[in-house]
């Protein structure tokens, strides 16, 4: 079915093409849709999301045209980072690389026990949501609340803010920001021990 659609169908009869150039523009307004969230200071050109999808067609086109080995579930990360980047920003694609990655680890077995031993002193339970929320801090250095929660798709501030606290007071980041005291906004920061930790999961290169 793939082959016969990105493939075969190039070389089909004109109704044939007409239809998957009628899908293709389907694919294309269902991407453009991320204007609404992205805001007035960040519109990319009226292009990207026929440029997007095409490009995302192309590469799977590629794919099965030289018979591939590459399985397909290994472009959703990627492919989810291009479509999120013009629209949303880089931490939010950083999000959606990593969301894909934390679903397929790069190794079967993610060290789980391992981690656990390592930092079995810290009362932490490695939830996703505590991965990916330490992953945008080390990608985005200096990050304010709303950046780490838009990169870690967390739409509760209150929840995002007692997370931060949280892992603050286990010394995972550190906050250089001016904050809520000094009338400023915060700027988090990884820890060395927060490093250890995001790398000790195996998720992140």
């Amino acid at each position: 079915m793939a082959r016969i659609w990105f493939v075969e169908a190039l070389a089909g009869p004109r109704a044939v093409r007409e239809h998957r150039a009628r899908a293709t523009s389907t694919i294309a307004a269902a991407i453009d849709r991320g204007r609404d969230p992205a805001g007035e200071k960040r519109q990319p050109p009226e292009l990207t999301a026929e440029a997007t999808a095409g490009a995302r067609m192309h590469i799977v086109y590629g794919r099965l045209a030289s018979a591939s080995r590459e399985p397909f579930a290994a472009l959703l990360g990627p492919l989810m980072y291009l479509i999120a980047l013009p629209y949303l920003g880089a931490a939010r694609a950083l999000a959606e690389l990593r969301r894909a990655t934390v679903r397929t680890p790069r190794q079967p077995d993610t060290g789980g026990a391992r981690v656990r031993e390592r930092f079995q002193d810290m009362n932490i339970r490695l939830t996703y949501r505590t991965v990916q929320t330490l992953g945008v801090i080390a990608e985005e250095p200096g990050a304010s609340n709303r950046m780490v929660a838009t990169g870690g798709g967390i739409k509760d501030e209150g929840q995002m803010s007692k997370l931060l606290s949280r892992l603050e007071r286990l010394g995972l980041i550190e906050n250089r920001g001016g904050g809520q005291d000094r009338g400023g906004p915060n700027a988090w920061h990884i820890t060395r021990r927060g490093s250890e930790l995001v790398r000790a999961t195996n998720v992140y290169p």
